[in-house]
């Protein structure tokens, strides 16, 4: 979007990223909310993620000023950071819940997956 000359091409470039943006938010809440066992454990975790997201336009409000117009540069690299930070933060979970699943399959555990038999973490 910051590179491209043609302004339509970059207001494209906005609508997919909003559309990739809004469904980002329910896949990460369902991925969190599937990897505890209470529920009050899904309400905490729900409401930091949200409180999470919250922060996010704290972030975006001066990331993205008017002095950087047309390309933004100072934001876009910082939305990019943060979705890296997001990716990398979720691959070290994956390989986590991949590992414990797996030390439980193979019997390894003193005790269940958090404190429920038959629970395995979703990846």
């Amino acid at each position: 979007m910051a590179w491209h000359p043609d302004n339509r091409i970059r207001y494209l470039g906005m609508f997919i990223l909003n559309a990739c943006n809004a469904a980002s938010g329910s896949c990460v809440l369902a991925f969190a909310a599937n990897n505890v066992v209470s529920h009050s454990k899904r309400s905490v975790l729900s409401a930091l993620l949200v409180t999470g997201a919250g922060i996010s336009s704290v972030i975006a409000a001066p990331a993205f000023r008017s002095q950087d117009y047309p390309k933004y540069i100072p934001g876009l690299v910082t939305v990019l950071a943060l979705q890296a930070f997001l990716i990398v933060i979720t691959l070290l979970l994956m390989f986590r819940h991949w590992y414990w699943n797996k030390q439980s399959r193979l019997g390894y555990l003193s005790s269940p997956l958090e404190g429920q038999k038959g629970f395995y973490y979703t990846l």
